[in-house]
């Protein structure tokens, strides 16, 4: 992940970065709820949009450095852009047609436009299937963390 070059300064390997965050992201999914059962906070910024957030910031500094490549399946996954479009066309109709809560709006988009830009940024790595399998794994893990023991 870090590497040093002969003038004494650290290389970063942001792939190999943001394929670390996405175990971390896939490992904290489960936990939504954790700071609101261990602490009592009830907040938007759930522990595995913090790691979304930071996923993407660390992508714009990968996208300023120019070492992003879309790759072409991504127009494979038409199903997926068909379904966030369904669901905003179905919020604005609902927006002008019934008594509309707009706080909730913005935080489905919100959460929405994340779970999004997650996609997008994971469709844009290289990753080996030994690497897909260790995020699916990641994420395996914090599912069976998660889970309740079976009653007596």
């Amino acid at each position: 992940m870090l590497k040093r070059d002969s003038t004494f300064q650290f290389r970063v390997d942001i792939p190999q970065v943001l394929f670390l965050l996405f175990c971390l992201y896939g490992f904290l999914l489960p936990f939504e709820s954790i700071l609101e059962f261990w602490f009592g906070i009830d907040t938007i910024f759930k522990p595995y949009r913090l790691v979304n957030l930071l996923i993407i910031g660390v992508f714009v500094i990968h996208l300023a450095r120019g070492g992003v490549t879309i790759r072409r399946d991504i127009r494979e996954d038409i199903f997926l852009y068909g379904i966030f479009i369904y669901g905003l066309a179905l919020s604005l109709i609902l927006m002008m047609t019934i008594p509309f809560q707009m706080e909730h709006f913005y935080n489905d988009v919100f959460q929405s436009s994340l779970y999004l830009l997650a996609f997008f940024i994971f469709k844009t790595l290289d990753l080996t299937p030994a690497q897909l399998n260790r995020v699916f794994q990641a994420l395996l893990l914090g599912i069976l963390l998660n889970g309740q023991p079976p009653a007596p």
